[in-house]
């Protein structure tokens, strides 16, 4: 890329796919788009002026690559979720307790019967740990999707980058200053989870909303995540708990869809314990909905410190506290503060602050 200039925004942006050239389902390809094969992948940064890359998911680049890039240039490593609560495997970077008792029981008896993959990838970690540790140490930049994760990681001792702070987000959002009187949420049904990973807890949402009376329309997405055992285990399931109640959506939805869901699902309910569907978190807070997290996890810490308004699916999750909206002058708030955070004004503006910190660093 050429020089950094946060102000002017004079860069060039090449994005670098590793392997060979191929028809992409959902990139449409451009002269910024480039194929480079992996044995030529450091032959290619030596040969052109390069200042800085940028990791979009440790998966990007193979870790023995990463150590071997040159000095000059600076590596950003902007983790997704995965590649840093599941990798490597079987000792990911941050430690946390992802699943509670029922689930627990449910991804056991799943690993019972990979017992010798799981064996094989335990050599496979001892064998390149060294290597992977120093692909690490190697990045001078780390943003996770929520500042926390910072802390998270840098517990580990071979990492040694510096903060930054970066989100996704798209251009011709809606969450702008002048779409702060959108209209809310228009019912009170519950959306539980965010896709077929068993990280969002179902089964034990599920038996939670059972125990404590709650019988409405449940909605889960199941279209991608975890194994097709486990998400026909949970479509069961919600079948079993909810009946006729349960509405399970396996298809990939467009956005305009997507957003319809949770208009009519009043009440959201993330079981996860680490950072994940902030999306869908975001999108149901500038909603209006009533948003219930774990309060053990990394997201309704992030979210409470921030002032959102937001409940706690331990001690919150009644059927009285779904039956009532959360007030308006609630919902403002909560829309002010995606303003404030997420939005894409403020996502620009994160993105200033790492050209200027590229820059100067």
């Amino acid at each position: 890329m050429s020089a950094f200039n946060a102000d002017t925004y004079p860069v060039e942006h090449k994005y670098i796919i590793i392997g060979a050239k191929k028809d992409l389902k959902h990139v449409a390809l451009s002269s910024m788009v480039e194929f480079v094969l992996e044995n030529e992948f450091l032959n290619y940064l030596q040969s052109r002026t390069v200042d800085a890359i940028i990791i979009h998911s440790l998966s990007s680049l193979p870790f023995y690559l990463i150590k071997r890039i040159p000095p000059r240039i600076k590596v950003v490593w902007i983790a997704w979720g995965y590649d840093i609560y599941s990798m490597p495997v079987p000792y990911p970077f941050v430690k946390i307790k992802l699943f509670h008792k029922l689930t627990k029981r449910l991804v056991s008896s799943e690993k019972k019967n990979n017992l010798w993959e799981k064996f094989h990838r335990a050599v496979s970690f001892l064998k390149h740990r060294k290597e992977i540790e120093a692909a690490i140490h190697r990045v001078d930049y780390f943003s996770g999707v929520l500042p926390p994760e910072y802390d998270l990681i840098n517990k580990n001792s071979f990492f040694k980058a510096k903060s930054i702070d970066f989100n996704y987000f798209p251009l011709n959002s809606d969450r702008t200053k002048e779409n702060i009187s959108q209209p809310y949420c228009s019912s009170y049904d519950i959306l539980v989870g965010n896709s077929g990973d068993p990280t969002n807890n179902h089964l034990d949402v599920y038996n939670l909303l059972r125990e404590r009376g709650i019988n409405r329309k449940v909605y889960s997405f199941l279209s991608y995540g975890g194994t097709q055992k486990y998400r026909d285990t949970i479509t069961d399931s919600g079948h079993e708990l909810f009946g006729s109640n349960f509405h399970p959506i396996t298809d990939f939805l467009p956005y305009s869809e997507f957003e319809s869901v949770i208009q009519r699902c009043g009440n959201v309910i993330m079981g996860h314990e680490r950072q994940q569907a902030i999306g869908n978190v975001n999108t149901a807070l500038w909603l209006g909905c009533n948003v219930f997290l774990s309060d053990t996890s990394v997201a309704f810490n992030y979210y409470k410190s921030r002032g959102f308004s937001v409940f706690s699916i331990q001690q919150d999750l009644t059927k009285e506290a779904l039956d009532k909206p959360l007030p308006d002058s609630l919902r403002v708030d909560n829309r002010n503060l995606i303003l404030k955070y997420f939005s894409p004004e403020a996502c620009l503006e994160k993105v200033k602050a790492i050209y200027k910190e590229l820059e100067q660093g």
